[in-house]
């Protein structure tokens, strides 16, 4: 007996690309703002010591660690109590069980709310700032493996995938520079800028 014949799907429209690059970008832009939000105080650190009036670089560290400490906490896996070998990123697992989608549209919502809630702190608030970087940055934890798995389910395998590109741009993103100072010559992308 033959084996059957796979036909092959229809190609993908103009518009269907269109949309799927579209979509690629806005779930591509978690991880991109999640870096530029850390970014947000490490380059002004000493605008910030200025405006708040310290210079005790202890308290300053607490604007990057705060934001970077929450999305390390959140996004890295942890060994499932019920199998030792099988590993479970807890927002991962929110988004498997309430909907990816709702979850994405929930980080976008908490990092906008925090991030007005951090732009309106007042010199004397220095603790205050630091909690809400903390705060601001589960927003970020909550869209980054929230989009990975969008991708990995929406986009199509096979013929009609448009490329390998939307998973390699995601995981490329720490690498690119922001601006000709973070790359000064030397770097990978240094010929392109």
């Amino acid at each position: 007996m033959d084996p059957p014949i796979a036909i092959p799907p229809p190609p993908l429209s103009l518009r269907e690309r269109t949309h799927g690059a579209l979509v690629v970008f806005v779930l591509c832009l978690g991880q991109f703002l999640s870096l530029a939000g850390m970014i947000q105080t490490v380059s002004p650190l000493l605008i910030l010591a200025e405006y708040f009036d310290t210079h005790d670089y202890g308290d300053l560290s607490w604007f990057s660690a705060a934001y970077s400490m929450t999305v390390g906490t959140l996004i890295l896996p942890v060994v499932s109590p019920l199998s030792r070998t099988s590993y479970v990123q807890p927002v991962g697992r929110l988004g498997g069980t309430y909907d990816h989608k709702r979850i994405l549209t929930l980080g976008w919502a908490w990092f906008a709310l925090w991030s007005f809630n951090s732009s309106l702190c007042t010199p004397n608030q220095l603790i205050h700032f630091a909690i809400f970087r903390a705060l601001q940055d589960i927003g970020p934890a909550l869209v980054i493996p929230n989009s990975i798995a969008l991708i990995g389910r929406n986009l199509p395998i096979g013929p009609n995938a448009t490329s390998p590109l939307p998973a390699s741009v995601l995981a490329a993103q720490p690498a690119l520079p922001s601006s000709p100072q973070t790359c000064p010559g030397n770097g990978p992308f240094a010929s392109s800028l």
